[in-house]
């Protein structure tokens, strides 16, 4: 008889436990990074008798959540790939929109100030045709300049996104320690039972920081080690390493992430290491976003060193030689912070604007006299023309640049280059006076004399844009390559978003709640609750019946 309340008993607790269990998951429906948890079962170790084994009912061994270690390893790895194209798609779409902009469009600027160049060969003695040139070189410069502080602020909300991506990362590392350390604790006092919800917890929180920087998870002894850029650890037990927003050592103008494994050793990561998540989705934006404004700035190089140099082969209505119409912001160059030499670049010049590239470049210095230049656009390695030893004079692609000394330097000293992405930020016109330009050949020409002026205007139609292009054709190449870049960017990420779209279901279909199953297994744990409470009833019947007996 007390065999039959214990099993009716046992029944009723396999039913509350179920009914518990059904019922979180139903609370649980939409929390995110929730797993499905189920109950396991078994019977209880039957009675030995010489008529048989009799049972005496069931048992909960565990609650368990429905996981998949190796779906979801496949999902994360899609979704640091999805976060990264989506990044770059993002960030692409505003350049695309600006240079597609009627309002702003370069080419168009640059054809209305030919035009009225146009006018004054035309009437060069006229005041109000060379006025007209006056003004348009003015809206010229503005719409240069306008582009060019657009690039450089979405350059600056690169550098604002990565302090906040580093600080995000820093965050849901040190939980993801403390939570290693929580769940070990806690399987510790349940006699090795899995705490569901902390298990949740952490998964979730690996989850997002995979969105960020793309990780790389180990389980050990329960506890997540978790790493990124080919092996840095994150995690390792309750222990979180922290990452850093830091100056670059190769460019003072932009900022680098740098890694601390332990307290007092902090050192820069290679851009090349990060390549996925929303971090390597910026960093992979910035390398197209460097290209642009060096493309743009070299058009604006180009067109106002041209422009200047044919000017100053002409005489203006008051006899004078041409001056100088546009200045120009200067080109940069920084010695890599890791030089092990004290040698310096004391001055870099523009020595033939047409042959110059829209590209930064990295010089490095070889050993015994010998350079090594490659364009960081492309890859392209460059042999330079190097004279002389104090100062070494380093030439390549109309650059000119002076070391100060062959004998300060180290094999592996490095130098970052930037002859054009600067070029705009001194952009401005110097002339103002309309008699002050010099549309004639010669002084005593008198004022009908155009021949300079045409001079001017033939320079529109000439390959002069890293000596292929004109500008306008130049302007177009890079909005075209603007343009299918944010394309291509687009397809990318709406391919990649298909397939997290088609992992995430593969693992919702078994870790997601669906509210329909919830409803059937509830029914059948109160089912099974009505009917173990009916076999406490009967046993307590016959219990009565018994005792009732005379």
């Amino acid at each position: 008889m007390s065999n039959l309340l214990g099993i009716g008993l046992s029944g009723i607790n396999v039913s509350q436990m179920g009914i518990n269990t059904v019922s979180n998951n139903i609370a649980n429906l939409t929390t995110p990074g929730y797993n499905r948890q189920v109950v396991s079962i078994a019977d209880q170790r039957p009675t030995g008798s010489t008529s048989g084994f009799i049972g005496n009912g069931a048992k909960v061994l565990s609650v368990d959540r429905l996981f998949d270690q190796f779906v979801n390893k496949q999902l994360r790895t899609a979704q640091a790939l999805n976060s990264s194209q989506s990044m770059v798609y993002d960030q692409l779409r505003q350049i695309d929109n600006l240079l597609a902009n009627n309002t702003n469009n370069l080419s168009d600027g640059l054809q209305e100030f030919f035009n009225n160049v146009q006018n004054m060969v035309s009437n060069p003695a006229d005041s109000a045709a060379r006025q007209t040139v006056i003004g348009t070189a003015e809206s010229l410069v503005a719409q240069f300049g306008f582009v060019d502080n657009y690039l450089r602020e979405l350059d600056e909300g690169i550098n604002t996104s990565m302090k906040d991506i580093v600080g995000q990362v820093n965050v849901y590392a040190e939980q993801i320690a403390n939570l290693n350390l929580e769940i070990t604790k806690a399987r510790g006092l349940t006699a090795g039972q899995e705490p569901n919800q902390l298990l949740d917890k952490r998964d979730q929180l690996v989850t997002e920081l995979n969105k960020l920087v793309g990780v790389q998870v180990t389980e050990q002894n329960g506890a997540y080690n978790v790493s990124f850029s080919n092996g840095l650890s994150l995690v390792q037990g309750n222990q979180a390493g922290k990452i850093s927003v830091v100056v670059s050592s190769a460019d003072p103008t932009r900022m680098a992430v740098g890694y601390s494994p332990s307290p007092g050793i902090n050192f820069e990561i290679p851009e090349s290491q990060i390549r996925s998540g929303e971090l390597g989705g910026l960093y992979q934006f910035r390398d197209t976003l460097d290209t642009t404004r060096n493309q743009i700035n070299q058009i604006a190089m180009v067109f106002a060193d041209q422009f200047n140099k044919q000017h100053m082969q002409g005489f203006d209505l008051n006899g004078e030689p041409g001056k100088e119409v546009f200045s120009l912001g200067s080109p940069v160059a920084f010695s890599n912070n890791n030089n092990k030499g004290t040698a310096f670049i004391q001055q870099i010049s523009r020595v033939d604007t047409p042959k110059m590239q829209g590209t930064d470049y990295r010089l490095d210095y070889m050993g015994a006299g010998q350079w090594q230049v490659t364009r960081l656009s492309d890859g392209t390695v460059i042999p330079p023309m190097v004279t002389g030893t104090v100062p070494v004079v380093v030439e390549f692609e109309g650059i000119q640049i002076e070391i100060n000394n062959e004998a300060d330097l180290e094999v592996g000293d490095s130098f970052k280059l930037k002859p054009t992405s600067d070029a705009i930020t001194g952009l401005g016109l110097l002339i103002k006076d309309p008699s002050e330009l010099a549309a004639a050949s010669a002084p005593d020409s008198g004022p009908s004399d155009n021949t300079n002026a045409k001079a001017l205007l033939d320079l529109q139609n000439q390959n002069l844009v890293g000596g292929s292009s004109t500008f306008n054709t130049a302007y177009a190449k890079v909005v075209g390559v603007i343009g299918t870049s944010t394309k291509a960017a687009e397809i990318n990420f709406r391919a990649q978003e298909n397939i997290v779209n088609q992992l995430t279901m593969e693992q919702q279909n078994l870790s997601g709640v669906n509210k329909d199953q919830e409803y059937v297994d509830l029914q059948k744990y109160v089912q099974h609750y009505q009917a173990s409470a009916e076999v406490i009833k009967t046993a307590s019947t016959m219990f009565n019946a018994i005792l009732s007996i005379r």
